[in-house]
């Protein structure tokens, strides 16, 4: 369960870049339905300039 003292804690912001197959897997694996993540007209439509990544790839990405 998360610290109470981190709720509402901002982070400065960054940028991750993913190869676009790597992301289809990895919202394959966690379930994800939105074609945002994984259809990268759909992402386009709604403003993304690719595939966007899921709030929880970033935690994967403390393993490369």
């Amino acid at each position: 369960m998360i610290d109470k003292q981190h709720i509402g804690r901002k982070l400065p912001a960054f940028r991750a870049l993913a190869e676009p197959g790597r992301l289809r897997f990895f919202v394959k694996a966690i379930g994800e339905t939105n074609p945002v993540y994984f259809d990268e007209s759909a992402a386009r439509d709604v403003g993304h300039p690719a595939l966007p990544l899921p709030p929880t790839f970033l935690f994967s990405l403390e393993f490369e």
